[in-house]
């Protein structure tokens, strides 16, 4: 009795399980799918000063939104937004030199990133 019992409750909890997920996330307001804010926010990077740590570091966060710009130019093919970020990176050695990064092998992630997409 208490294994029919089992069984009749894991099958309904499956079936039940199963039709709970038919709505996928696809309805988006206009202006707010995934793509398009994805862009407004790598984009909204480009332009944006450097986030120095006590004036003088690049912080991990700055790091992590490079990064983040990094993969979805990948993701969507963005070429301009790839080369916006990699002029964006080759800046920090030419004019920008005197600013560095807190710890260089987290910033240096960036190197490995960049250097396939050139």
């Amino acid at each position: 009795m208490l294994k029919k019992t089992l069984l009749l409750c894991l099958t309904t909890f499956s079936v039940l399980f199963s039709f709970a997920q038919q709505k996928e996330l696809t309805d988006f307001p206009k202006g707010y799918a995934p793509k398009e804010v994805g862009r407004l926010i790598a984009y909204r990077f480009v332009y944006m000063g450097n986030a120095l740590h006590a004036g003088k570091w690049i912080g991990y966060p700055q790091t992590f939104y490079w990064k983040s710009g990094l993969n979805f130019a990948e993701l969507t093919q963005d070429k301009y937004l790839t080369k916006y970020l990699q002029n964006r990176f080759e800046l920090l050695f030419d004019i920008q030199r005197t600013i560095s990064p807190v710890q260089q092998s987290v910033f240096h992630c960036l190197l490995n990133e960049i250097r396939p997409q050139a």
